[in-house]
């Protein structure tokens, strides 16, 4: 069965057992606005697309046009890609989320959600800095 890409966000959320507000704040967008791009009714920034695969380790092809596996293992980057992924930030970015679900303490569950959430808001912000230092 084919699936549109908001329907495809949706399944990730759901194969992983994120409620909606939590995988928002992990992606740094509101509860509401993925609410409404789960629903159709808001265009989906290319950004969270990739802040999906790369936080999640969704497969590119899989999320863009449903092919290949969901969740990708070893994939080998091109030199250019293996530049970003080397970063510290882009190696973290995709550890965290594993490590953050296996804390079974709902408390300290949501504290690391939270951390991480702002983690990511400040790395989005040096990123816009960065790139408005090179235009």
């Amino acid at each position: 069965m084919e699936y549109a890409l908001y329907q495809r966000i949706r399944i990730v959320r759901e194969v992983l057992k994120i409620k909606q507000g939590v995988f928002a704040a992990s992606l740094g967008i509101s509860q509401s606005l993925l609410s409404k791009i789960e629903k159709e009714q808001r265009t989906i920034p290319i950004e969270l697309i990739i802040n999906i695969c790369l936080i999640y380790n969704v497969g590119g092809d899989w999320i863009l046009l449903e092919e290949g596996p969901m969740f990708k293992k070893g994939m080998k980057a091109t030199s250019q890609e293996a530049k970003i992924v080397e970063t510290p930030e882009i190696e973290l970015l995709k550890v965290m989320p594993r490590t953050l679900l296996d804390l079974e303490d709902p408390e300290k569950l949501e504290k690391g959600l939270v951390a991480f959430a702002d983690y990511i808001e400040k790395l989005r912000h040096k990123t816009k800095k960065v790139n408005k230092g090179k235009q």
